[in-house]
């Protein structure tokens, strides 16, 4: 299975069915709402404008892009609804390492080409995070490509698997064409959810935690009482209608709390292990008979 990355698939050449040069590689897109892996298409700069190559219709990614198809099918790329651009909307951005429990910056992304039935499928492995990502787009055209792939290969790696990372998009209308969705951040503990969103812009906080259609995300347990969180204006409901009050909430009281739960079962614990040893005296010491 062969690698490959965002940064060295951007601007490659592209061929078309007869050979002739068509254009270069500008973007490559993602349809989120149909497979949030699968690569859609490729959009090619010709001289006719953008053009959105199938990802069906390609025959061979090594080094350029060939197409099994002629330029003149290739439809126009106009709009960008429903589409997610990898360049445009993820190189650079942050996102949200669901299992490290962290908001971290894109520096690249990883691809690998797969075979499904006789047509070739380009997938994401997960994004860059590291230098490598870094170096690999300042060094990009300056140093050789065999040069700059064995200096990457002193440099080790650091990725996020694509299943978990979870996206962040301002626009609301974006957010509800692509499906993005933050289900994977609603089941993390509420001290982690706290520690994410202080790292996260007010603009990217509301973003995560106003999903349409996802009202309390955030769920902090308090005792045997499990409370929501309105990350609009900061306040917490008891879920409980015989004890409903409010309370001021706020994502780094959350983290307090944890902090404060952790302690208290510290200090509890010697006197648990002297109830364990007493009751265990108490049942090896055998009854003196009468």
């Amino acid at each position: 299975m062969s690698t490959l990355s965002l940064s060295e698939l951007l601007g490659w050449t592209v061929y078309d069915c007869s050979g002739s040069t068509v254009g270069r590689v500008r973007e490559a897109a993602l349809v989120p709402q149909e497979d949030r892996s699968r690569v859609s298409a490729l959009i090619v700069k010709t001289r006719a404008g953008s053009r959105i190559l199938p990802c069906g219709s390609i025959s061979v990614i090594n080094g350029s892009v060939r197409a099994s198809t002629l330029v003149a099918e290739w439809h126009p790329s106009t709009g960008t609804e429903g589409q997610f651009f990898l360049g445009r909307d993820l190189l650079d951005q942050q996102v949200i390492d669901v299992h490290g429990r962290k908001v971290v910056r894109v520096n690249d992304v990883d691809f690998y080409l797969e075979t499904i039935q006789n047509h070739l499928t380009l997938k994401i492995e997960g994004v860059d995070v590291g230098a490598r990502g870094a170096i690999r787009r300042l060094l990009k055209g300056v140093v050789p490509f065999a040069a700059l792939r064995i200096l990457l290969q002193r440099i080790p790696p650091r990725e996020i698997p694509w299943e978990f990372v979870d996206l962040i998009e301002t626009d609301p209308s974006r957010r509800v064409k692509l499906k993005i969705s933050h289900e994977r951040i609603a089941k993390l503990h509420s001290a982690d959810i706290a520690h994410i969103a202080e790292d996260l812009t007010s603009t990217e906080r509301d973003a995560v935690f106003e999903t349409p259609g996802e009202p309390d995300i955030v769920r902090v347990k308090k005792g045997h009482v499990f409370a929501t969180c309105d990350a609009n204006r900061g306040v917490a409901r008891d879920k409980n209608p015989a004890r409903v009050h409010r309370k001021i909430f706020s994502f780094r009281w959350a983290r307090q709390e944890a902090i404060r739960r952790k302690v208290r079962e510290k200090k509890r614990a010697p006197v648990r292990a002297r109830r364990r040893q007493r009751r265990t005296r108490a049942q090896t010491v055998p009854a003196i008979p009468g």
